[in-house]
């Protein structure tokens, strides 16, 4: 144990590595710009009378955290007690990850399906982790419009492209796309991703005709990049950030870990071979399911030969039973070990709370906590808003937030308008019954 440990000499009031800004596009609850956060920070930092450090992790978008960096280099002064570590929150395709071709069982049906993962400049490194991360972070959030309808052309682009990954059994690098994500014609983005990947995959001794190459190409991602302009609601496992290409984009520049690991969820038809298990903690699983494995990894054909099935270890509780979803990240953490792909950690998740036979992690509670905190910081109430809200926030009612997604007033800039403190109704929130208990 440190010294600053045993003297409780800590440097940071408060380190909070996991944060969204208005860049995530998660509304009511991510409304800050970079400004905002880092008044939010310095505030909490002068309350406790001690440095806080914290990170913006936006949702496949390092823009949020360029923001906030920026911010801060322009006005050091402004911000004495604020340290500030660049991040994003990666929503990662798990596609042919853990797929299971090993002896006798030869089923491809253990596959995870997806899972966050937090990534954080490491000190020093901030400029290299915005020029890695600036390609993917346009592409992410590529929109153009077609007939007044604003379509993630920049979703359809990785998608495309992680879909030919697949095929063609190789990984096609994101920087080949960098006039897709520069142009803002349709058709031009899509000409350019099939002339650059063509190239590409004829470099690389894939493909020998490329006038049958291209007829190919159209037909393996027409549904994910139609012949028309038109929005796609869901791009499936293929439009996320491929877990294969952590390595080659972040190199050394960055830490990696898993985020809210409860979360990580299989594919359809998951079959999970007994012999995974081996080494894993299962001690955190439901008793019925614990006893399960340990006896099929105590029966010698079983553990060479057997797998568990959905209706066997996930259904009924199963691994869902583990609110903190650690027996499920350290199989996939087994796995990525055999990639080469290197994981720092984990976001921690508490245990499970219980309340009249619900379970609530603490980090639900915190959600909730959060989500009642920014409704009051963005819409003046603590209270969820009911379906007349709803109706008028999906037409971009200005009474919520203006059309650049930029937070309105929150209780800081009312603060500074009134110029008074706010009475306590005007800046309090308060906590569910079930949740108080």
């Amino acid at each position: 144990m440190s010294k600053e440990f045993e003297t409780e000499n800590y440097e940071y009031a408060v380190i909070d590595l996991h944060n969204h800004s208005s860049y995530s596009e998660e509304y009511p609850k991510t409304t800050f710009n970079e400004v905002e956060m880092l008044e939010y920070f310095e505030q909490v930092a002068e309350k406790a009378k001690q440095k806080v450090c914290f990170s913006v992790t936006d949702h496949d978008t390092a823009l949020g955290a360029f923001m906030v960096y920026k911010e801060l280099m322009k006005n050091k002064d402004k911000y004495p007690l604020v340290d500030f570590v660049p991040g994003m929150e990666l929503n990662m395709s798990l596609e042919r990850v853990a797929m299971y071709n090993d002896g006798v069982l030869k089923d491809p049906s253990f596959v995870f399906k997806k899972c966050h993962m937090l990534i954080h400049a490491k000190e020093g490194r901030e400029e290299e982790f915005f020029k890695r991360t600036y390609l993917y972070s346009t592409l992410a959030h590529k929109k153009i419009s077609v007939s007044k309808t604003p379509i993630n052309i920049g979703k359809q682009v990785l998608a495309a492209r992680n879909r030919l990954n697949e095929v063609y059994s190789i990984r096609i690098p994101l920087d080949i796309y960098r006039s897709c994500a520069t142009n803002n014609n349709f058709e031009s983005i899509k000409t350019a991703f099939i002339i650059e990947t063509i190239d590409f995959l004829s470099n690389h001794g894939k493909i020998t005709d490329k006038s049958f190459a291209e007829a190919e190409i159209k037909r393996i991602i027409e549904r994910i990049f139609p012949d028309y302009p038109t929005f796609i609601d869901d791009f499936g496992y293929y439009g996320r950030f491929s877990v294969f290409d952590l390595k080659p984009i972040f190199g050394d520049c960055a830490t990696i870990c898993y985020a809210h690991p409860q979360t990580l969820s299989f594919k359809k038809f998951t079959k999970i071979p007994v012999k995974l298990f081996k080494g894993v903690d299962i001690s955190t699983l439901p008793v019925n399911i614990q006893q399960k494995i340990r006896a099929k990894l105590n029966d010698r054909y079983e553990f060479k030969n057997g797998y568990f099935s959905q209706q066997d270890i996930l259904f009924s509780n199963g691994i869902y039973g583990d609110q903190s979803g650690l027996v499920k990240l350290q199989l996939l953490h087994n796995q990525l070990q055999k990639h080469g792909i290197k994981i720092d950690g984990y976001e921690l998740t508490p245990k499970t709370a219980t309340y009249q036979h619900k379970h609530y992690t603490l980090e639900d509670i915190a959600d909730t906590v959060v989500d009642k905190m920014h409704l009051l910081l963005n819409f003046g109430t603590d209270k969820h808003y009911d379906n007349a809200d709803k109706m008028l926030m999906q037409y971009n009612d200005t009474r919520y937030y203006e059309t650049n997604k930029r937070t309105k007033e929150n209780p800081y800039l009312k603060y500074n308008r009134l110029n008074r403190e706010l009475s306590n109704d005007e800046n309090s929130f308060t906590i569910g019954d079930e949740l108080e208990r």
